[in-house]
């Protein structure tokens, strides 16, 4: 989405990170075929590749096959990513105005990356916040407040970097109030010890999601097979199930506490607004 895009972009600045991945009209026009041959060459090696295969199947047979088809693969040195740079000092906001009937927001601070030993601890905060329909933002902004239609917080680990961030679409003229509930929100739980029951229901929620989307053999041969891309070794459900049970109520605190700083908040606005300080007067966390 539009704020989706706005708030990478509120992250990263001008770096790969923060650029949209489609690209601009300009940037897909300037692309030549022989732009795509180089970095196919350069990028599409042996040494670049993981096969994961799911499914019924004979591992004897899948080597096979995949010998015969891969063996003759070039070999090379492929160009790493571009390190992601991070230097945020205070509360940051970006708009993009437009007239809209609701307006969208996300509100999230930066946080830890794939490999930290809280990368399981965050998720299942984000999932306390605004991650099931039983969550206190869903509960607060949509049950109590009729705030929002639809409203939810995610976690975005990746191999550098990490985000913890909360979306929503609110009445135009309660933006500012919407915003200002979640950093409420976001402020209590730094404060207020998880309760064992709600931990438990958090938990069990977080193992459903995860095994409801690792159901087909496609789903789990792409988790095996990014794990080993991005990680370098494979997990299996049964090692994420016991990451998640090991998640303490004192832990989820912690993270709470680091990551719930003013030098970590990031909004980002779409609607028809303009006054960009209303919006900072309530980033005090």
């Amino acid at each position: 989405t539009r704020c989706q895009s706005l708030f990478q972009e509120l992250l990263y600045k001008d770096q790969p990170a923060g650029r949209d991945i489609a690209g601009t009209k300009e940037s897909v026009d300037s692309i030549t075929q022989e732009d795509l041959s180089s970095y196919k060459k350069l990028q599409y090696v042996a040494q670049n590749t993981v096969i994961a295969v799911g499914g019924s199947i004979k591992k004897k047979d899948v080597e096979e096959k995949i010998e015969k088809i891969f063996s003759k693969m070039e070999k090379g040195n492929p160009k790493e990513k571009a390190k992601v740079k991070e230097d945020q000092k205070k509360p940051e906001v970006l708009f993009s105005y437009k007239e809209t009937d609701q307006t969208h927001f996300c509100l999230g601070v930066r946080s830890f990356n794939m490999f930290h030993h809280y990368r399981y601890t965050q998720d299942i905060l984000a999932a306390l916040l605004g991650g099931m329909m039983s969550s206190r933002l869903f509960i607060k902004l949509r049950d109590d407040l009729g705030l929002a239609y639809y409203v939810r917080t995610d976690v975005d680990s990746n191999p550098d970097t990490g985000v913890l961030a909360t979306q929503a679409g609110v009445e135009n003229g309660r933006a500012k109030e919407a915003v200002d509930t979640v950093v409420k929100e976001y402020k209590k739980i730094k404060k207020e010890k998880i309760s064992p029951k709600e931990l438990k229901k958090t938990k069990e929620h977080l193992k459903g999601k995860v095994a409801i989307a690792l159901e087909s053999s496609s789903a789990l041969a792409k988790f095996y097979g990014v794990s080993e891309v991005l990680e370098g070794r494979s997990y299996t459900i049964e090692d994420i199930f016991s990451f998640i049970d090991k998640v303490t109520s004192k832990e989820i605190t912690e993270v709470a506490h680091k990551i719930f700083q003013p030098k970590n908040l990031n909004l980002a606005v779409v609607g028809p607004h303009k006054k960009k300080k209303e919006f900072e007067k309530v980033l005090k966390i």
